[in-house]
């Protein structure tokens, strides 16, 4: 069986919605990457969760930006954003 691995294009765009959304958010991402940091990994967005640390109004924002990420590819939520 042969498996299939998205392009790096399409790693880069994924990748490059997550972080948008973090930076709308207020949270500039420490690090973006997509040269596979992981073998089964093609890319992912390192949080800074700044001086104070993570807090529920920081893991919402957090939140949407992976679903953003995932709507990207075509994957649709029926209640957006998260309450």
């Amino acid at each position: 069986m042969t498996r299939s691995f998205p392009s790096t294009r399409s790693t880069a765009w994924h990748e490059a919605f997550h972080a948008a959304a973090l930076c709308l958010a207020g949270l500039v991402p420490e690090c973006v990457r997509v040269d596979w940091p992981e073998a089964d990994l093609a890319g992912c967005v390192i949080l800074d969760w700044g001086p104070d640390g993570p807090d529920a109004d920081k893991g919402r924002s957090v939140l949407v930006a992976i679903m953003l990420g995932d709507m990207t590819a075509g994957e649709r939520w029926e209640d957006f954003p998260p309450k």
